[in-house]
């Protein structure tokens, strides 16, 4: 257990945690250097979880993460995954209804998930482009040269944000039309009840997905795709159900308690006598309970032994 606990108002890096261990290494503002050694649980979420997970939620409406339809109903952005759209929704509703410390938690944890998604995909489109880059085939990096693109990863590394920006949204075109091609071609195959009715419909000649097809009536299949299955986007944002925090609402309360233990002197002494830990336990232990040894590691890594 740590020694000191503090319940404070964070800043900086840890304004929009659950709770933190301020550590000699800290990169902390200095009105907060006097706090070094506590174990901090956020104040600005715990004297009031509820208002704060509703400031929460109208903070990430204005930020793009979710979008109010024109009757005013919550909706996440379409660029998450479909299976997101569904369930974040349902965990707001579930918030909303019952307004329970563990509610707040978790849907807390799931905006925060969505956040670092949303900004690593807005703000560094090279790493989304070097995802997609791995799994283009040459069919698709040859609809890429036709808009004057070449696939040259460390050309487009060099170019400024913005031109990178340019480069995975075609790239994202391309990939989404051949997924929902794929995708449109499998839903005919498997049900005929549909395939007839876009034949009925005068969107195909056959019951059968054509050899080629223009962008207009694949788009007219997808349209009936979604009126009779429901949302199957095709979105670039890769975060599925699995990422959201779905744990203990004490989660990172756990995870902070762990780098308590990281913290200890011990715990550097080990970094230099960890290939031998497995072969010899009760020499590692008996050489890191040794006083001298430890005042000697306490000088190396410059590190205060509060937390022992």
């Amino acid at each position: 257990m740590p020694k000191r606990i503090g319940f404070l108002e964070m800043s900086g890096k840890n304004d929009n945690t659950l709770a933190c261990v301020f550590n000699w290494n800290s990169t902390m503002p200095k009105k907060q250097k006097k706090y070094d050694g506590y174990f901090a649980i956020n104040k600005k979420f715990f004297k009031d979880p509820i208002k704060y997970v509703e400031d929460y939620i109208n903070d990430a409406v204005k930020n793009n993460i979710f979008i109010k339809d024109k009757n005013g109903k919550m909706q996440v952005n379409n660029l998450f995954a479909s299976d997101i759209c569904e369930i974040l929704p349902n965990m707001i509703k579930d918030f909303k209804q019952n307004k329970t410390f563990n509610s707040a938690v978790r849907l807390k944890n799931a905006i925060d998930n969505c956040y670092k998604s949303y900004i690593t995909y807005k703000n560094l489109p090279f790493g989304s482009i070097q995802v997609l880059a791995k799994s283009f085939s040459e069919s698709e990096k040859a609809l890429l040269a036709k808009k004057s693109i070449k696939l040259d990863l460390d050309a487009i590394k060099k170019l400024p944000t913005k031109e990178q920006d340019k480069i995975r949204e075609e790239m994202f075109i391309i990939r989404r039309t051949n997924n929902m091609l794929f995708k449109m071609n499998k839903l005919i195959e498997k049900d005929k009840d549909f395939a007839n009715e876009l034949v009925q419909k005068g969107i195909l000649k056959e019951p059968k997905m054509p050899s080629s097809i223009s962008g207009d009536n694949l788009k007219k299949i997808y349209k009936c795709a979604k009126e009779k299955y429901g949302d199957i986007s095709i979105s670039p944002i890769r975060l599925g159900v699995q990422n959201l925090d779905k744990t203990s609402p004490f989660r990172t309360i756990y995870h902070e308690m762990g780098h308590i233990q990281d913290d200890k002197i011990r715990c550097y002494a080990i970094h230099d006598y960890d290939n031998d830990y497995n072969k010899y336990p009760q020499e590692l232990k008996d050489w890191v309970d040794n006083e001298e040894n430890m005042k000697i590691y306490t000088k190396k890594w410059k590190v205060p032994c509060y937390l022992i």
